[in-house]
């Protein structure tokens, strides 16, 4: 159920509770439209879509998954930079030396752009698991233990110079292009805007094309049959 700026959404909440049951609620999904509804108090700008299923238990459902992008969402963790000669550094310091603002599409030639993650893992090793690392032997952790399988993990990372010194402490580096994309959650902020790029607006309440496709993406295969009443202002059309 696609619900359009200024609808009640709690009191159609309310009636698919009654219809299906408040248990077969999958989720509500926000988005973003190109215009958003002014209030006294906070405008809104964006939509609602409410997921219901007959059988919760039984939904069908297709992972979705976008570009991970610098400098937008889950990329906030990547403040450091491997140049092509192995020196590893802060983005920041890196500004510093040389004056400019890094931009990851303009980054130096060979460099990588990573971050540090957790090596180790809750609960005690039965055995002590020493690790040396360029002379120096370093320890998981009271009541944490590696990992990667000891020793021929931590062995195998650090071959792949995948290991890092913070302080202390032996870290995972992670590079930014090991992970180029991300999973969508409930809350669609890239949405916006794209109908008045590739569609002809008709209808006041007409929804995105990029809407509805993720929609029909998310919960069906191909060749299944799709029953819009409302025809959705002709866009599954």
């Amino acid at each position: 159920v696609q619900l359009a700026q200024g609808a009640h959404i709690e009191r159609v909440r309310l009636l698919l509770d009654e219809v299906f049951g408040p248990e077969n609620c999958v989720s509500m999904i926000s988005y973003t439209t190109t215009s958003g509804l002014e209030s006294n108090t906070l405008n809104r700008a964006g939509d609602y879509i409410l997921w219901y299923a007959k059988d919760k238990g039984k939904v069908q459902y297709h992972e979705l998954y976008k570009e991970k992008v610098f400098g937008g969402e889950g990329s906030d963790k990547y403040r450091k930079l491997e140049l092509a000669d192995g020196t590893r550094m802060n983005i920041s310091d890196w500004e510093k030396q040389t004056g400019e603002k890094f931009v990851y599409a303009k980054r130096p030639a060979g460099s990588r752009v990573y971050c540090l993650g957790d090596l180790t893992s809750q609960d005690a090793a039965r055995d002590p698991q020493p690790f040396e690392y360029k002379g120096k032997l370093y320890f998981p952790g009271k009541s944490r233990h590696w990992q990667p399988t000891f020793p021929s993990g931590m062995e195998k990372l650090a071959e792949a110079n995948r290991i890092s010194i913070e302080g202390s402490l032996l870290r995972y580096v992670r590079y930014f292009e090991d992970f180029p994309i991300m999973k969508y959650t409930n809350i669609w902020d890239d949405v916006g805007g794209i109908q008045s790029r590739t569609d002809s607006k008709v209808y006041v309440v007409q929804t995105s094309r990029e809407v509805i496709q993720r929609c029909i993406l998310m919960t069906t295969e191909p060749g299944d049959l799709v029953l819009d009443p409302t025809c959705g202002s002709g866009t599954t059309a």
